[in-house]
């Protein structure tokens, strides 16, 4: 944790007048640090574009999503080294439906090629196994082996309670408006 005291306020430019007023920033940069881990600057960090001009949301929802993919990322660091947060993605995939590649493919609304690297490191991984498929022998479904049961049990945990975190902010009415408004949104393309 960055160290607290006059350093911090005089490399900021706040006299000993303003220290008191500016603790409660001092405190939440504190905060980003020990969850982040990084040391950011609470002017820049909280600097953001506007939430009512619309031409804005492309840019509000790249910046969530990047900010829930690092809180992700710190999980599977973890919990399983290597994985990324779309590998999770692909995994829970997989648990809830054996799928080939090109069934991955358009639920992650990634290209095959991309998948298939997905698959190469969750096999390498021995999270999934690739079966023949009994219809065509040509096609190979990706299917879940104990080790990424495993794994999801262990991680489902950590998700839960990242949601609660994420979700705590919200109220009640419009979290229960914000999933089937991003599926709508993610519907368009």
């Amino acid at each position: 944790m960055p160290a607290r005291g006059k350093d911090w306020a005089r490399r900021r430019g706040i006299g000993p007048k303003e220290r008191e007023w500016n603790e409660p920033w001092e405190r939440l940069r504190t905060a980003i640090v020990l969850r982040h881990g990084l040391d950011v600057d609470p002017g820049r960090r909280f600097e953001r574009p506007d939430e009512d001009d619309t031409r804005n949301l492309a840019l509000l929802l790249r910046q969530a999503s990047a900010a829930l993919d690092a809180d992700l990322t710190r999980i599977l660091s973890t919990a399983a080294p290597g994985l990324s947060p779309i590998d999770l993605d692909a995994l829970r995939r997989v648990a809830e439906k054996a799928s080939a590649g090109i069934n991955l493919s358009e639920y992650l609304r990634v290209p095959p090629v991309r998948v298939s690297r997905i698959l190469d490191r969750l096999e390498r991984a021995r999270l999934v196994i690739r079966v023949e498929s009994h219809l065509d022998g040509r096609v190979r479904r990706a299917e879940l082996t104990e080790a990424g049961r495993a794994l999801l049990d262990t991680i489902d945990g950590d998700l839960d309670g990242l949601a609660r975190l994420w979700l705590d902010e919200i109220d009640d009415g419009a979290e229960r408006a914000l999933l089937p408004f991003i599926a709508s949104l993610a519907e368009l393309t």
